[in-house]
């Protein structure tokens, strides 16, 4: 398997996913969707990265399980890069920022294993609520831990600082990632 090649095509489908959530977010579209295309840009970003550094199985690539595994060391690679810019802020940034990180591999109906708190909000599948019987649609859902990635990113509101930190630094990573797998 050519290894750069498969790290290219996932960053260009990363790159494709982003600039859908972009799209969605705050057009009017319900909440789910943009979030949907948030997750799917997160998780091929992180195998596009993980793919140009280091040989991996093509099968563990096809799974939702290496985002858990990958994706906050990615996060943090960029932050170190970057990508969170006021020193004094940076460690904080950090933090919040694999707080929402830890939120967006959620998204995903089949992510789980140790160290993983599974819930059953998704973007893409209703689930049972607690109280049983019920079903949720994800349309109809508010992802109240995500609210900082939710509707249109301007005017600025302080309340979603982490949310544009997130989509900046999301932003950040694929065009540096772009350039190295360029360079390579």
């Amino acid at each position: 398997m050519n290894q750069r090649s498969y790290a290219i095509a996932f960053h260009k489908q990363a790159e494709a996913d982003f600039a859908t959530h972009l799209r969605l977010r705050g057009g009017g579209y319900p909440d789910c969707h943009s979030l949907h295309y948030m997750q799917m840009a997160c998780e091929k970003l992180a195998k596009s990265w993980l793919a140009s550094r280091r040989r991996v199985d093509p099968n563990d690539l096809k799974t939702h399980r290496l985002i858990k595994q990958t994706f906050h060391v990615v996060i943090l690679e960029y932050c170190r890069r970057g990508a969170v810019s006021a020193h004094s802020r940076r460690e904080w940034m950090s933090t919040k920022l694999n707080q929402i990180a830890g939120e967006v591999e959620r998204l995903s109906p089949s992510v789980e294993g140790p160290g993983f708190d599974p819930r059953p909000e998704n973007c893409e599948y209703p689930w049972s609520s607690e109280e049983g019987g019920n079903w949720i649609a994800p349309v109809d859902y508010a992802f109240p831990n995500l609210v900082a990635l939710c509707g249109p990113p301007l005017p600025y509101n302080p309340s979603k600082a982490a949310g544009a930190e997130f989509t900046k630094l999301v932003q950040f990573a694929l065009r540096t990632l772009k350039v190295e797998l360029e360079g390579a």
